[in-house]
């Protein structure tokens, strides 16, 4: 069945175009070329010497808690014969878990003994007492030395799982003892969320304190509709009072007061407006 298929969508010469059949060579300037040799040139003197031994991480992902005794040991391994000396030049990179908050930057020069097939790489973790998600970084190698690096592992990453509980340690007691103990402290509990996502997102403090300024526009503007109501009876059109004149906003016209008075009770309507169309 496979030939008989083969055989059916087989073309003849005589049915493959005149333009598909006839390739014209690529022509390659030693310009074009110069960049990809460099390139490949520097990619392998980062990689080292593929004939010798090899180095590589134990594994693509390493996993940690914050209470790990204070270290994340991200191991590396050597294949080949394990003659001679080797090493390599390891460091952190940040990922979503920034160096000196979470952990603690390295870079150090990782050597392998004659004989020696396993090394290990010690990072510190730092153990604080705020909840946080799953973070991560990276351990990278680089600058090989009588060996060479497998492409596909001469990184990792290392996970760090907080041990912390969600939002605040001060409710651990609680959360170990039962549902009606988190009921008793409901309003510090709410107040700790409150806290935690104020300090641990940076624009939900600045959007909210926004918003509650904002939401004031209408009291605010409530409160001087008032004001132009009682300036309008008791001062612009009190006409039987002439120490009113002196009080106008145009002096001399309670026409163009009033108009004015006008303005300032329609007008903010459109700043109300274009508030909740922001909010």
């Amino acid at each position: 069945l496979g030939a008989s298929r083969a055989q059916q969508y087989k073309l003849l010469p005589s049915e493959i175009p005149e333009a598909a059949r006839t390739i014209a060579p690529l022509e390659k300037t030693k310009e074009s070329q110069a960049p990809t040799q460099q390139h490949f040139q520097e990619v392998q003197e980062d990689l080292g010497d593929p004939e010798k031994d090899i180095v590589q991480f134990f594994s693509r992902v390493f996993y940690a808690s914050e209470g790990d005794h204070g270290t994340v040991q991200v191991k590396l391994m050597r294949i080949g014969s394990l003659e001679g000396t080797c090493s390599v030049r390891c460091k952190t990179v940040d990922g979503s878990s920034k160096a000196g908050v979470k952990y603690l930057y390295k870079e150090a020069v990782v050597a392998f003994g004659h004989g020696e097939c396993l090394k290990t790489f010690d990072v510190h973790l730092m153990n604080d007492d705020s909840f946080d998600t799953t973070l991560d970084f990276e351990v990278e190698m680089a600058r090989p030395k009588n060996c060479g690096l497998q492409p596909d592992f001469r990184n990792c990453t290392v996970m760090i799982y907080d041990d912390d509980l969600f939002p605040s340690n001060r409710f651990k007691p609680e959360v170990v003892m039962s549902e009606e103990e988190l009921h008793k402290v409901g309003f510090s509990l709410l107040f700790a969320f409150i806290r935690f996502a104020f300090t641990h997102v940076p624009t939900i403090w600045w959007k909210s304190t926004l918003m509650l300024l904002l939401a004031q526009l209408g009291n605010a503007y409530y409160l001087m509709t008032i004001y132009l109501k009682v300036y309008l009876v008791d001062v612009c059109l009190n006409i039987k009072d002439e120490s009113t004149a002196d009080h106008l906003f145009v002096p001399g016209s309670r026409r163009l007061t009033a108009i004015l008075l006008g303005l300032a009770y329609v007008l903010p309507n459109f700043i109300l407006l274009a508030s909740d169309l922001f909010e």
